[in-house]
Protein backbone atom coordinates (compact mmCIF):
# COMPACT_ATOMS: atom_id res chain seq x y z
CA UNK A 1 0.00 0.00 0.00
CA UNK A 2 1.54 3.57 -1.03
CA UNK A 3 0.79 6.61 0.80
CA UNK A 4 0.30 10.09 -0.80
CA UNK A 5 0.96 13.30 1.85
CA UNK A 6 -2.11 15.89 0.78
CA UNK A 7 -0.56 18.24 3.20
CA UNK A 8 -0.31 17.72 7.29
CA UNK A 9 -3.28 17.17 7.98
CA UNK A 10 -4.99 14.55 4.75
CA UNK A 11 -2.87 11.66 3.55
CA UNK A 12 -4.28 9.55 0.92
CA UNK A 13 -3.92 5.36 0.92
CA UNK A 14 -3.43 3.44 -2.01
CA UNK A 15 -2.22 0.46 -3.52
CA UNK A 16 -0.26 0.87 -6.75
CA UNK A 17 -0.46 -1.37 -9.48
CA UNK A 18 2.81 -2.99 -10.70
CA UNK A 19 2.50 -3.56 -14.74
CA UNK A 20 5.57 -5.26 -16.79
CA UNK A 21 5.14 -5.02 -19.84
CA UNK A 22 7.32 -7.89 -20.72
CA UNK A 23 5.02 -9.95 -18.97
CA UNK A 24 1.96 -8.51 -19.83
CA UNK A 25 0.35 -8.25 -23.81
CA UNK A 26 -0.77 -5.17 -24.50
CA UNK A 27 -4.42 -3.65 -23.83
CA UNK A 28 -5.33 -0.28 -24.63
CA UNK A 29 -8.68 -0.42 -22.00
CA UNK A 30 -6.05 -0.99 -19.44
CA UNK A 31 -3.83 1.43 -20.35
CA UNK A 32 -6.54 3.83 -20.62
CA UNK A 33 -8.60 2.88 -17.20
CA UNK A 34 -4.77 3.75 -15.58
CA UNK A 35 -5.08 7.28 -17.34
CA UNK A 36 -8.25 7.81 -15.72
CA UNK A 37 -7.37 6.64 -12.33
CA UNK A 38 -4.07 8.97 -12.30
CA UNK A 39 -6.27 12.10 -13.46
CA UNK A 40 -8.92 11.29 -10.68
CA UNK A 41 -6.16 11.13 -8.36
CA UNK A 42 -4.47 14.72 -9.85
CA UNK A 43 -8.10 16.33 -9.54
CA UNK A 44 -8.67 14.95 -5.81
CA UNK A 45 -5.72 16.15 -5.13
CA UNK A 46 -6.11 19.22 -6.05
CA UNK A 47 -9.72 19.28 -4.48
CA UNK A 48 -8.24 18.48 -0.92
CA UNK A 49 -5.64 21.18 -1.37
CA UNK A 50 -8.27 24.10 -2.40
CA UNK A 51 -10.68 22.72 0.52
CA UNK A 52 -7.59 23.18 3.11
CA UNK A 53 -7.60 27.10 1.72
CA UNK A 54 -11.05 27.42 1.90
CA UNK A 55 -13.13 29.34 4.53
CA UNK A 56 -16.45 30.82 5.26
CA UNK A 57 -19.14 29.74 2.72
CA UNK A 58 -16.69 28.64 0.08
CA UNK A 59 -15.83 25.72 2.65
CA UNK A 60 -19.01 23.67 1.95
CA UNK A 61 -18.53 24.22 -1.81
CA UNK A 62 -14.83 22.78 -1.67
CA UNK A 63 -15.86 20.31 0.46
CA UNK A 64 -18.41 18.77 -1.92
CA UNK A 65 -16.21 18.70 -4.96
CA UNK A 66 -13.55 17.04 -2.69
CA UNK A 67 -16.19 14.32 -2.16
CA UNK A 68 -16.82 14.14 -5.59
CA UNK A 69 -13.45 14.12 -6.58
CA UNK A 70 -12.69 11.30 -4.21
CA UNK A 71 -15.37 9.23 -5.13
CA UNK A 72 -14.57 9.47 -9.22
CA UNK A 73 -11.20 8.17 -7.84
CA UNK A 74 -12.42 5.18 -5.79
CA UNK A 75 -14.65 4.45 -8.98
CA UNK A 76 -11.78 4.97 -11.51
CA UNK A 77 -9.57 2.16 -9.22
CA UNK A 78 -12.42 -0.17 -9.14
CA UNK A 79 -13.24 -0.16 -12.93
CA UNK A 80 -9.64 -0.84 -13.01
CA UNK A 81 -9.44 -3.53 -10.66
CA UNK A 82 -12.23 -5.36 -12.12
CA UNK A 83 -11.34 -4.92 -15.76
CA UNK A 84 -7.68 -6.70 -14.62
CA UNK A 85 -9.39 -9.62 -12.99
CA UNK A 86 -12.12 -10.52 -16.04
CA UNK A 87 -9.24 -9.57 -18.06
CA UNK A 88 -6.20 -10.96 -16.70
CA UNK A 89 -4.09 -8.24 -18.47
CA UNK A 90 -2.20 -7.15 -15.53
Amino acid sequence: MQTLLLSDSFTLRYHRLQVSPVDVPSCRAREILQARVRADLKVYAEAVNSLQRSVGPEFKKSQKAAERARLAFETAGKKLADHLASHKCG
